[in-house]
């Protein structure tokens, strides 16, 4: 997973970005999951962002979204939200009381997005 990008420079960004933190259990399990996607789907553009604190971020427009709970994937097209998706958008049934992120959730989620 690539890093570093600033969540409130995203203009012109095409991707998702993990909101993740290293004292976040759910990110953590999350990680290497993510991290084999990005290196299976280099197109898909997504890169790491550690959060510290700040419960929020701006898309390309200036709009403000704010970071309701981690971890959290985030898309973007030119810089602008696309839509966003946590663990619990990810459950499948059966699977109640997971806190990551399913694999083909996940796909659904991007596919489309980039």
């Amino acid at each position: 997973i690539g890093s570093g990008i600033d969540s409130k420079d995203v203009k012109n960004f095409n991707g998702t970005i993990f909101f993740t933190a290293s004292w976040c259990d759910a990110c953590k399990r999350a990680k290497p999951f993510l991290k084999k996607l990005s290196t299976e789907r280099p197109d898909l553009n997504l890169m790491a962002f550690m959060h510290k604190g700040a419960a929020e971020y701006y898309d390309a427009d200036g709009k403000l979204h704010e970071i309701s709970g981690l971890p959290l994937l985030v898309t973007f097209k030119n810089g602008k939200f696309v839509k966003e998706m946590t663990p619990m958008d990810s459950l499948s049934a059966g699977k109640q009381g997971e806190d990551t992120f399913s694999k083909t959730k996940v796909m659904d989620h991007l596919r489309g997005a980039v």
